[in-house]
């Protein structure tokens, strides 16, 4: 690779140009290869590959704040917000249309 170049115009003659150049080593990566044993390495992969178990304590009620629909609950929720029909099945007795919920309401879900 060029690092530096110049050019003058030196002594008494005219025409006579001195250029300087300065260049730069380039050195290729490389990279070794590994070996694994294959039992470790069938292993390792099927441990990665396990789908993680979702822990988490879903809870029990939901008390109904400005803005929100069964949709959004049910999405929150229940990962789908076309599951808002199990919300409103369970809580019959105090929704009456699903389109119509209203903040301070406490909502019951599904487990």
């Amino acid at each position: 690779m060029i690092d530096d170049f110049s050019f003058e115009e030196k002594g008494g003659d005219v025409g006579t140009i001195h250029y300087s150049l300065a260049l730069k080593e380039y050195r290729g990566v490389k990279s070794e290869r590994v070996y694994m044993d294959t039992e470790i390495r069938k292993a390792t992969l099927s441990n990665d590959t396990e789908a993680r178990v979702d822990n988490r304590v879903r809870p029990e009620t939901h008390t109904v704040v400005k803005g929100d629909s069964l949709w959004d609950i049910a999405a929150k929720y229940l990962g789908s917000g076309s599951m808002y029909m199990q919300i409103f099945e369970l809580n019959r007795d105090i929704v009456q249309n699903p389109n119509l919920i209203y903040p301070g309401q406490v909502l019951m879900l599904p487990n």
